[in-house]
């Protein structure tokens, strides 16, 4: 009986792992850099940035297709708090945001400027909800994650914010009459961005699977 009881235990743990895991990496890493992607590097990337951001995307969806099978396979029932609220807000979100970014009008359409606004703000506004979420379920969950993950979540979040966002604005400014200097700077500074949110998805997946 014992055993069985760890057995059972060891699985329940594991599916709340891959869910924990899954989320991370979708929307803390696939989401971020389909995001930035699509903000920041289309002087790389030229027309084929659609098609690099829409993959990435929809390799986002899957993992967290894994991830929201395995916490619904470890319930047997639909969470109604406020980490599983928020979720289910953020797949909704997420859904529609790509409805929206896929029936976008062609460019000169009178709608086009509307739609792109509407898609920007709500892919922003998921963001944020994808941020309080990983926080509410790293702090919430029943493997009591100790306090330095949650100061590494801290931290690469004021990163995202500081380094990717206004750090890419701030460059786009000092490099704006020069566009050859611009993609140049660009690309190492994609660089430097891509690898933290590497290490970053990384660190927190590996000690969240030596947790005790």
């Amino acid at each position: 009986k014992q055993w069985y009881q760890r057995r059972v235990r060891a699985i329940t743990d594991f599916r709340v792992l891959l869910h924990a895991s899954a989320m991370i990496t979708g929307y803390g890493i696939f989401l971020v850099v389909g995001i930035y992607t699509s903000r920041y590097l289309k002087p790389i990337f030229d027309s084929a940035w659609y098609r690099i951001h829409t993959s990435i995307i929809y390799g986002m969806v899957f993992i967290v297709a894994v991830g929201i099978a395995s916490i619904l396979i470890k319930q047997r029932t639909i969470n109604t708090n406020v980490h599983g609220l928020v979720g289910f807000l953020i797949i909704f979100l997420t859904i529609f945001q790509i409805f929206l970014g896929s029936c976008r009008p062609y460019k000169k359409h009178s709608s086009r400027g509307c739609s792109m606004f509407l898609h920007l703000f709500i892919g922003c506004f998921l963001l944020i909800l994808v941020v309080v979420n990983i926080f509410l379920g790293l702090s919430k969950t029943q493997l009591n994650i100790p306090s330095h993950i949650l100061v590494i979540q801290g931290i690469y979040v004021i990163w995202i914010v500081f380094g990717s966002i206004i750090g890419n604005e701030v460059l786009k400014h000092l490099y704006k009459s020069d566009h050859v200097v611009y993609v140049k700077k660009l690309k190492l500074y994609t660089m430097i961005n891509i690898g933290v949110i590497l290490m970053y998805g990384c660190t927190i997946i590996i000690l969240l699977n030596v947790v005790e």
